[in-house]
């Protein structure tokens, strides 16, 4: 029953970036723009960090009795970002495919952040892993 189910989550997963796919093409050609570029795919990363750590540093200040007003204004900058990408796309299209495709978009950008950043700390702990230090000339 367990392999049915990873069989059908694989399944499931590949039907899902297949339409994805297909609707990324189909937006390209209709509005002549990449909303799924790289671009604005950097802009919702940084967004999506500024939004999380500044919830993490406004909590912390709320427990701490300290300055909530930190936290509070990288949540604006992150916000600030998000709402550039909703501006975006619905300057480079009209405005109900605009926030059609930023409710599409935005999930897939902070799924894509989440795994990324995830990706990226571990490609930098495999490429600064410790390596073993041989000594050659020891006094014994």
């Amino acid at each position: 029953m367990l392999v049915i189910k990873i069989v059908g989550g694989i399944l499931l997963l590949l039907v899902l970036i297949a339409l994805i796919a297909n609707f990324h093409r189909w937006i390209e050609r209709k509005y002549r723009f990449d909303f799924f570029g790289e671009k604005l795919f950097a802009t919702a990363f940084v967004s999506n960090v500024l939004l999380y750590f500044g919830h993490s540093w406004y909590i912390d200040a709320i427990k701490d009795n300290g300055d909530e007003l930190n936290g509070v204004l990288l949540m604006v900058f992150g916000a600030v970002g998000t709402l550039y990408i909703i501006y975006q796309n619905i300057k480079k299209s009209a405005f109900f495919p605009g926030l059609l495709i930023s409710c599409i978009q935005l999930p897939l950008f902070v799924l894509g952040s989440f795994y990324g950043a995830i990706m990226l700390i571990g490609v930098f702990a495999a490429l600064g892993s410790a390596k073993p230090v041989y000594t050659i000339n020891q006094d014994q």
